[in-house]
C-alpha cells in the first residue's frame, strides 16, 4: 500500500549574477599598441593613441586593423607625438607632447594648433594677472568646447595645481574648478593618466575626487563633484552623495621613474580606476578595480547623474591588470593591459567589444555579468 507523498518545492531566490547576452570574445591576433590611455569612435571606427608608435591605430568592430595614422605623414604634427584623443562640439582633439593640443579633422589633419608654450599665450595670461598653464596631464575632457583638465599652473616663482576649465583655443585663460597645493595627493592621480574626469556637451563636469571625512589628512573615500560651465561661466556645485572605496596613497611621482612601482601600488589596489558619462548625460559609469589570485576583477558601477543613486553594477569580463576603455555610441571598446613594464609602458593583451545595448542595460538594476 503506497502512501500519498506532497513535495513541496521552494524555490529560493539567490544573488547570482544575471548574464547579458554577447559573447565579447578577447581579439589578441591584431597589432594594438602599449603606451594607450584613450581613444575615441568615429562612425563605426576605434581610434586608439599610440603613444610609442607616434601613430593613430584604427579598427574596425570585428577588431582588425584597419590603418595606421603616423604623425610624421602629416604636415603640421610631423615634429610631434600624441598622447590622448577626445573629441569637442568642433570636432576631434588631440592632445601632443611640447605642451601643445590640436584641433584635427577625421584624417587627423590639424585645423588648429594650441601651444600653451607659445609667447603670446604665456604673455596674455600674465598680463591678465593670472598664471600660466605650464603642463596638462593626460587627465582631460571636454565640455563642448571647453576643456576640463588637470594641470600644473605658474605663477612668478609658485606653483600649484588642480583641476580647471577653459575654452579649448585658449586654456591659459582658465578658471580653477578645485586648486590645490602642487604637493597634494589627489594630483598624483592625474599625473599617472587616470581617467576621472568626465564631462558632456551641455556644460556638466564631473571629477571623481578622495574625501577626508575627519580631517586626519588620509583618504576616507571618494565621490564625484559636480560642476556646471556654461556660456564661459560657472554655475552650481557640489557632490553627488553615492560614496566610493578610498585609494591608497601613491607617493612620489616626480619622475619617469617613478611610474612602474606607483603603477604597482594601484595594480594591487581596491579603488575606483574610471568615471564615464553617458552621451545624454543621464547616467555616469564608475569603473572600479579589485584584486583577486585570479587576476583583476573589474566592475562598472551605474550611477544616477542627477542625484546620485545607484542603479545597478556589472562584472566586466576581464581579468588584466590594467583597461584603457573607449565608450561608443554602439560599442564600448576594453584595451586590456598588462602590469606596468616600464614608463607608461604595457604588454597590450587584447581587445575586447561590449555591445551599448548591454552597459545600459545595467542601469536596469541588479548584479549583471557581461557577456556570456
Amino acid at each position: 500500500m503506497y502512501k500519498k507523498v506532497t513535495v513541496i518545492v521552494i524555490a529560493l531566490a539567490l544573488a547570482v549574477p544575471v548574464y547579458a547576452g554577447a559573447s565579447c570574445p578577447l581579439i589578441t591576433d591584431v597589432a594594438l599598441p602599449t603606451a594607450s590611455d584613450s581613444g575615441v569612435w568615429t562612425g563605426p571606427v576605434l581610434n586608439l593613441v599610440d603613444v610609442f608608435g607616434a601613430r593613430i591605430l584604427r579598427y574596425g568592430k570585428d577588431g582588425k586593423l584597419r590603418e595606421r595614422v603616423d604623425m610624421r605623414d602629416i604636415a603640421g604634427l610631423r615634429a610631434f607625438e600624441p598622447r590622448a584623443l577626445g573629441r569637442s562640439d568642433s570636432g576631434l582633439v588631440l592632445q601632443l607632447n611640447r605642451g601643445n593640443f590640436s584641433n584635427v579633422n577625421a584624417r587627423f589633419q590639424p585645423t588648429a594648433m594650441i601651444d600653451l608654450k607659445a609667447a603670446d599665450y604665456r604673455a596674455s595670461a600674465t598680463a591678465a594677472g593670472g598664471g600660466v598653464v605650464d603642463r596638462v596631464y593626460n587627465a582631460w575632457a571636454t565640455a563642448g568646447d571647453n576643456l576640463v583638465f588637470c594641470a600644473d599652473v605658474q605663477r612668478g616663482n609658485n606653483w600649484s595645481s588642480g583641476y580647471l576649465v577653459a575654452p579649448l583655443a585658449n586654456p591659459n585663460s582658465y578658471t580653477f574648478l578645485d586648486e590645490r597645493s602642487i604637493q597634494d595627493p589627489e594630483l598624483v592621480y592625474c599625473r599617472t593618466g587616470m581617467h576621472y574626469i568626465a564631462a558632456t556637451s551641455y556644460g556638466d563636469v564631473y571629477i571623481l575626487v578622495g574625501k577626508d571625512d575627519d580631517g586626519d589628512g588620509q583618504e576616507d573615500a571618494t565621490v564625484i563633484r559636480h560642476w556646471t560651465f556654461t556660456d564661459g561661466k560657472l554655475g552650481s556645485s557640489g557632490n553627488l552623495p553615492a560614496r566610493f572605496g578610498a585609494r591608497p596613497t601613491l607617493g612620489n611621482y616626480v619622475t619617469s621613474d617613478d611610474f612602474a612601482a606607483t603603477m604597482r601600488t594601484l595594480e594591487l589596489a581596491t579603488m575606483p580606476a574610471g568615471l564615464f558619462v553617458s552621451d545624454d548625460g543621464s547616467v555616469l559609469y564608475v569603473l572600479e578595480r579589485a584584486p583577486t589570485r585570479n587576476g583583476t576583477r573589474w566592475t562598472l558601477e551605474v550611477v544616477d547623474a542627477t542625484n546620485g543613486a545607484r542603479l545597478g553594477e556589472a562584472t566586466l569580463p576581464s581579468t588584466s591588470s590594467h583597461l584603457t576603455v573607449v565608450p561608443g555610441p554602439d560599442e564600448w571598446a576594453f584595451l586590456e593591459r598588462s602590469p606596468a613594464l616600464g614608463f607608461r609602458d604595457f604588454a597590450s593583451e587584447g581587445l575586447r567589444f561590449v555591445p551599448t545595448s548591454e552597459i545600459r542595460s545595467i542601469a536596469d538594476g541588479g548584479n549583471v555579468k557581461l557577456c556570456n
